[in-house]
């Protein structure tokens, strides 16, 4: 779901994200990494997922080398068992209802 929020969040151009007087500071053939524009600005283009493995192979094989079937399986048993609250708004969780209600309705008339 992070990933998806990420992809479609609104891309912002400006002078900040342009970032054109850092590439000219750094120029030809310097690096980002240790420039304070990259450093204030990095967190927020990174995205982690939670399923896919990116330890090293020797830890992963310490933890019992779970594919990711079973390390989805256990996160969806652990969504299951944990009592959340609705976490959309009453008239939003609404509409859906009246969108899939029309929809299964169409579907019977067809």
């Amino acid at each position: 779901m992070a990933g998806i929020r990420r992809m479609a969040r609104e891309l912002k151009v400006d002078k900040d994200s342009l970032a054109l007087e850092s590439i000219k500071e750094v120029g030809p053939g310097g690096t980002f990494l240790s420039h304070p524009h990259t450093y204030d600005n990095f967190r927020k283009e990174l995205w982690i997922p939670k399923l896919i493995e990116r330890r090293n192979w020797e830890l992963w094989e310490k933890d019992g080398s779970q594919d990711i079937r079973t390390v989805s399986l256990q996160k969806v048993i652990e969504l299951l068992e944990t009592k959340s609250e609705n976490q959309l708004p009453a008239d939003v969780a609404a509409k859906i209802d009246n969108i899939v209600d029309e929809a299964q309705q169409n579907d019977k008339s067809s």
